[in-house]
């Protein structure tokens, strides 16, 4: 039976007991899974005391809520405070955590009861014999055999108070127990380093307590969480070796701070807990060679190791010459091939002054995106990319901006008086505008097709320090603009390109197509997200933009009436736009789950979740883990030309393998950060544990069937 009884005494109690003009009040919020309530270490703060408010929360039997770093799963807590002005409230602090271990992942965990504590400050200017609300808004998830994540809004009245006030009877001891909970300032130094391609810490202590020793890192991606450490005592200390994770590159964090805990044995307490700030530096002198602690492979097996900055610019920069040729980022290119090769009256600064204005769009357009992920990843949001393609909006402004670029390649109109490339219109000095705005739009329609060729980069880049990963994401940009970067710059290279003639015109509206396929594909990805009525609504808006791109074009074939056309046209851009941005995203329909043998013409399909793979593998069942997003072109393609072919599905019915889903379309931080685990951050990805197997098989991003069916027979 869930605490709350607890807590319903607790307030009981204190409303018997606390006099009232100095009382404390809070409400309790009950779940299926938890109850929680606002605590409060005094029955009232003076004017510019610090006191400490608690979030409590009794858990029910078997279910468990996250530490500030989850481990290998899981979601900490998000907590967002509306406070009375001029009031300010500190950092979560929190206990030390519980190891939880679900092969093959270890999470970090509390249990039972659990307070977190935060520091809350009244300004010097508050009145006595006032009250204040303080309220709060958290999210956390909550997982036992499923993982829920919940919603909770908690407020907390405290009465300003002119003498100091006494505990408040109805959190007060809780707190303090809490406050005697919390791990204690570390009274050693503590060192990291790196050990032979593995992170280190040497711990500067003499004493060292009695029990097995664990480290908690604060950080996610540098330790693996489910890999046993090697710690080894000498005569100035204790040195812990840890197996890297994802985020272990030669872009190494500050520090490796955490807490370090040793626990009796047979017990499942810590004895001792430390906060620990170990810096990042060289080896310490006179390093002994550690025994068991030899260089191995990471718990993960897609984590991508120590991988050398280089290699990883090298990829990206690969990566982004091989966009060039994507189906939806070609017409784009085109256009720009086609304005090189109809430069040649031009003078030579002329189309070096493009050549960089389109290299200063692309990347720019890939730095933006970049900037804005790393920040809010930087904030605490789990993103990866394509987060740009998780809401109906910018789906829809695709959509439209495809289509429009179909129509322009088809010749319903025109942009500007020469084929500079989109955005000519912008200036009447040879284009540079367009050219910037061409880049622009490569980088645009070039996102969903990123994944399959900078995958590994892009793990390195959002996981890297700010401009590392600023540096990784303009070297993409870099490979997508440098063909006509080199041909701008040395006039021989443009020779390789075709003369002009009549065979580009039609060789431009036959890539129309390309684009309008792009459109119905984007369409169908809103569907997904925004069902029926999102669809109408993109269909309407689309039609309004093709009937002003219409109108527009017979103006520019009518002078006399370009000026109304021009104002027709805006008009009903302007209607679209108002009808696209209130597209919302519908209920999200669940997965047809088939177990296998119901159906053996379907993929026995089941919803990923961490608990449901552990629970899949506990039972020996061969799992094909797939994370897929509508919007992913690669997924789509793997879906037709493999995963769904008839000899394929067979194979998974006859090894009795469970064709796990996780769903990305939508923006799911589970998801995100399961992703991360296997050092991604986009999708598609593909795992196969095969039964009994201790660790999972990546495949690549592009499947066949006879790949696949020879990884399932195996």
């Amino acid at each position: 039976m869930i605490r709350s009884f607890v807590i319903a005494f607790v307030l009981i109690l204190a409303s018997l007991t606390l006099p009232a003009r100095a009382q404390v009040i809070a409400d309790q919020v009950d779940t299926e899974r938890a109850a929680s309530i606002l605590i409060s270490e005094k029955a009232g703060i003076m004017p510019g005391e610090t006191i400490h408010l608690g979030l409590y929360q009794a858990l029910q039997e078997d279910w468990h809520v996250y530490w500030r770093n989850p481990g290998d799963s899981g979601l900490a807590m998000n907590a967002e405070w509306t406070l009375p002005q001029d009031w300010q409230i500190g950092a979560a602090k929190y206990a030390a955590p519980h190891q939880l271990i679900t092969q093959p992942l270890m999470t970090f965990v509390h249990e039972g009861e659990a307070v977190f504590l935060f520091p809350v400050t009244a300004p010097a200017t508050a009145t006595p014999g006032t009250v204040e609300r303080l309220s709060l808004k958290v999210d956390y998830a909550i997982c036992s055999d499923i993982c829920v994540v919940e919603n909770v809004d908690l407020a907390i009245a405290i009465p300003v108070v002119s003498v100091a006030a006494g505990i408040d009877p109805a959190g007060g001891d809780l707190v303090a127990a809490a406050l005697e909970a919390l791990p204690v300032d570390a009274p050693f130094e503590a060192a990291a380093f790196d050990y032979h391609g593995q992170p280190a810490i040497k711990f500067f202590m003499t004493d060292i307590p009695a029990g097995e020793a664990f480290y908690f890192p604060n950080g996610e991606g540098l330790i693996s969480p489910t890999k046993k450490a090697v710690f080894q005592a000498d005569e100035t200390g204790l040195i812990a070796v840890f197996t890297p994770d994802f985020n272990y590159t030669e872009a190494l964090p500050a520090d490796l701070s955490g807490v370090l805990t040793f626990t009796p044995k047979g017990s499942d307490t810590s004895a001792a807990a430390f906060k620990v700030i170990a810096p990042f530096g060289a080896p310490p002198a006179s390093l002994p060679d550690i025994k068991g602690a030899e260089p191995t492979a990471s718990a993960n097996p897609a984590a991508p190791g120590r991988k050398s900055l280089l290699t990883i610019l090298g990829l990206a920069l690969l990566g982004g010459l091989i966009l060039n040729i994507m189906p939806c980022v070609f017409p784009v290119v085109f256009l720009k091939a086609h304005a090189l090769a109809q430069s040649a009256g031009e003078t030579q600064s002329l189309v070096r002054r493009n050549g960089l204005a389109y290299t200063a769009g692309v990347v720019l357009a890939f730095l933006a995106i970049a900037a804005v992920l790393l920040a809010l990843r930087a904030g605490g949001e789990q993103l990866g990319w394509g987060y740009q393609l998780q809401h109906p909006l910018p789906i829809s402004i695709f959509a439209i901006v495809m289509m429009l670029i179909g129509l322009n390649l088809a010749g319903l109109f025109e942009i500007g008086t020469s084929a500079q490339g989109l955005g000519d219109g912008l200036t009447r000095k040879g284009g540079t505008a367009g050219a910037f705005f061409t880049g622009l739009l490569a980088v645009a329609v070039a996102a969903p097709c990123v994944g399959p060729f900078l995958g590994g980069a892009l793990s390195f880049a959002l996981n890297a320090p700010g401009l590392t990963g600023l540096a990784v994401f303009g070297v993409m940009g870099l490979g997508l603009a440098l063909p006509f970067l080199l041909i701008s710059f040395v006039p021989a290279l443009a020779k390789i390109l075709p003369r002009p003639g009549a065979w580009m015109n039609i060789f431009r509206q036959f890539l129309a197509f390309p684009m309008f396929a792009t459109c119905i594909w984007l369409i169908w990805t809103l569907t997904q997200m925004a069902g029926t009525t999102g669809l109408v609504t993109l269909l309407s808006a689309m039609l309004l933009v093709a009937l002003g791109a219409w109108i527009y074009g017979l103006g520019q074939r009518g002078s006399s009436k370009s000026l109304v056309a021009k104002l027709l046209a805006l008009a009903s851009v302007i209607i679209a736009g108002i009808l696209v941005s209130g597209i919302a995203i519908a209920p999200r329909q669940a997965i047809n789950i088939n177990t296998p043998g119901s159906d053996i013409s379907a993929l026995p399909t089941d919803i990923y979740s961490a608990a449901r793979l552990a629970q899949l593998r506990d039972a020996g069942t061969p799992v094909f883990l797939e994370f897929t997003a509508a919007w992913c072109v690669t997924c789509q393609a793997n879906k037709i030309t493999a995963l769904k072919r008839p000899r394929v599905i067979e194979a998974f019915h006859n090894t009795g393998t469970v064709y796990l889903v996780a769903d990305w379309t939508l923006r799911d931080p589970l998801i995100t950060q399961s992703l991360e685990s296997y050092g991604r951050s986009g999708v598609p990805l593909y795992v196969y544990y095969g039964a009994g197997a201790e660790q999972g098989k990546i495949l690549p991003q592009v499947l066949s069937a006879d790949l696949l069916i020879k990884t399932l027979n195996n």
